[in-house]
């Protein structure tokens, strides 16, 4: 068999249709239907069933998805070992963080970058989590409990306070009733229902400017003084411009972990960076509780 002829069956089987498996892939549709009708001639067995939603494993496609998965680990292990990065301190590292890190801690990447000149450092600020068992990256730095497939270092406990800026509180006073003052929110696609809760019992009648997904957006927002909103202490007490209206709100608080995949952690680069990126968020891990103002 032909290893190739496994990643397109792991690309169908993460992308669920074929269109998507091929643009995953840089290949032509055809192509990927040619390669999953061979593979399936081959081994004498049907791998997936085309369902409204898309392509779905049958038990034959899951065993086979499992193996691929398997050689694919096995592949990447290799490839490093081959090419002798593991023991150096070169070759590229892809990093991926939130909004929440993008926006305050460039400067620790490129304090990196200036420590390690031969390791290729590429940074993907997304919010949307990125697979390190697929190799989407090697390291993640996430919010919230880390999967079990992945090992790591707790970075820091991140607290949440609600915050405004001088200018909204020039202009609307200090004292007022939290249901007086405009507020910033999350999109209801996101879920926020902590927030939601805390407004429904402090603010229930608070005029919502607008909705945001987006943590950067949600800062500006509250900078320019359109409305009141519930930040990350590590980025409400770094701006001059912010008020802390309250103290650290309990129950808000989220683990930060910095994570990596199990084959990945004796490369040289990956554990520079594990070792590097831990000293300065602990340094700094006053600012993420809130106990302490930049």
């Amino acid at each position: 068999m032909n290893w190739d002829d496994f990643r397109f069956v792991l690309a169908i089987a993460r992308k669920g249709t074929l269109t998507k498996a091929a643009q995953s892939l840089e290949v032509n549709q055809t192509t990927v239907t040619r390669r999953l009708q061979a593979l399936q001639e081959q081994l004498g067995v049907q791998l997936f069933e085309k369902l409204k939603h898309g392509f779905v494993p049958t038990q034959a496609g899951e065993d086979v998805i499992r193996v691929a998965e398997e050689i694919e680990q096995k592949v990447f292990v290799l490839d490093d070992k081959v090419l002798g990065r593991d023991s150096e301190l070169t070759g590229s590292l892809r990093v991926t963080f939130s909004e929440f890190i993008g926006s305050q801690w460039l400067w620790a990447f490129h304090r990196f970058a200036e420590l390690y000149p031969e390791i290729e450092l590429e940074l993907s600020l997304t919010n949307i989590n990125m697979n390190l068992t697929q190799r989407e990256a090697d390291v993640a730095i996430r919010q919230g409990n880390p999967p079990e497939n992945l090992i790591g270092r707790k970075l820091a406990r991140v607290e949440y306070a609600l915050y405004a800026a001088k200018s909204l509180l020039e202009t609307y006073g200090e004292n007022l009733n939290y249901s007086e003052y405009p507020w910033m929110v999350w999109e209801r696609s996101l879920r926020a229902r902590l927030t939601e809760a805390w407004m429904a019992k402090h603010a229930r009648n608070a005029k919502t400017v607008y909705a945001v997904n987006s943590l950067i957006l949600m800062k500006e927002s509250v900078r320019q003084g359109l409305g009141i909103a519930f930040l990350p202490c590590a980025i409400g007490d770094a701006s001059p411009e912010f008020v802390r209206l309250r103290p650290v709100e309990e129950g808000f608080g989220v683990d930060l972990w910095l994570l990596t995949h199990p084959d990945l952690r004796n490369i040289a680069r990956v554990r520079a960076f594990l070792d590097y990126i831990a000293d300065i968020f602990y340094q700094h891990r006053d600012l993420f509780t809130g106990q302490s103002v930049p």
